[in-house]
């Protein structure tokens, strides 16, 4: 049985890794969000482009697309979603990640994610 949720929140989690989309998924869920998923970039802008969101989790490592290229493609797109979004990223320290987090000064979370940071983007 689902949780009582005030609000219902829909997240979207956009990564190329199935274990992360299910790990983020599965915790959600549990928590009574309702979870939608994209396996790549061009399946996440389909998604971004067909409904609403309350929070974005976007890898910033894919294969076709980068993290930085499909923040803008996003926001571009819609742009009143652009403080929803927040990266997942395994590396803070690279100087293509660190630039981008200094241009957008968007939200992120280090893989492994832990519970604790990803229930963090839920509570208001």
């Amino acid at each position: 049985k689902e949780p009582e949720v005030a609000e219902k929140l829909k997240i979207l989690a956009i990564d190329d890794e199935a274990m992360i989309l299910k790990f983020i998924q599965e915790y959600y869920k549990k928590l009574g969000y309702e979870v939608i998923t994209a396996n790549s970039p061009a399946d996440g802008i389909n998604r971004i482009s067909e409904s609403n969101y309350d929070l974005v989790l976007l890898d910033f490592c894919m294969p076709g697309m980068n993290g930085e290229e499909m923040y803008d493609r996003i926001v571009g797109l819609r742009p009143e979603i652009k403080d929803k979004i927040v990266m997942v990223t395994g590396d803070v320290m690279g100087e293509e990640v660190r630039s981008f987090l200094e241009r957008t000064n968007v939200r992120y979370l280090l893989k492994p994610m832990d519970l604790k940071d990803l229930r963090k983007l839920v509570e208001f």
